[in-house]
Formats: C-alpha cells, structure tokens, sequence
C-alpha cells in the first residue's frame, strides 16, 4: 500500500508534506468546532474525509499526467511568466 501511494503521489517531498500538515489541521480544526458546537453529524464528518481524500486523489492524477506527457516550463524572456509546454512521449 505504501509503495502504491508512493508511487502514485510522486513521493513525499516538501509539498506534500505541506499538504498533509494542512489537511490535518482543517481535521483537527473541524473536530474542535464539533466540540464546540456540540453538534455530531456522521453525514457531514463522512463528506469532510471524502473530500480531503479527493484532493490527494487529484495529485495522484495530476502527477500521473505530468508523467506520461513530460511538461516541461519555459520561461518567456521579457517578463516573470512561465509556460508549460507538452512534449509528447510516444514509446
């Protein structure tokens, strides 16, 4: 399992650390507004996790994406902007 999330999220460097600080802080900032309010919804905390797992699941696909198609960036001489450039890879 752990060899599959590496692989798919592109291993765990500085971002993803970030993201995975975040994520358990909205968590645990959720459960203390939970307390608070002293309202429980399992509806409410069930669609909390679906969505914090959707947002790996788009940075599995993302890297999945950039992968495959090998973007690169340029970077336009006059100004501060960058493009990325598709460059196909046919195997």
């Amino acid at each position: 399992m752990g060899g599959f999330l590496g692989w798919f999220l592109g291993g765990l460097d500085g971002f993803l650390y970030a993201l995975i600080a975040f994520v358990a802080i909205d968590y645990v900032t959720g459960e203390m507004c939970v307390v608070v309010d002293r309202k429980v919804s399992g509806e409410v905390g069930a669609k909390g996790i679906f969505k914090k797992v959707l947002i790996f699941v788009l940075v599995g696909v993302k890297h999945i994406i950039f992968r495959q198609n090998s973007f690169e960036i340029y970077h336009l001489p006059r100004n501060d902007k960058c493009v990325l450039h598709p460059t196909l890879i046919i195997t």
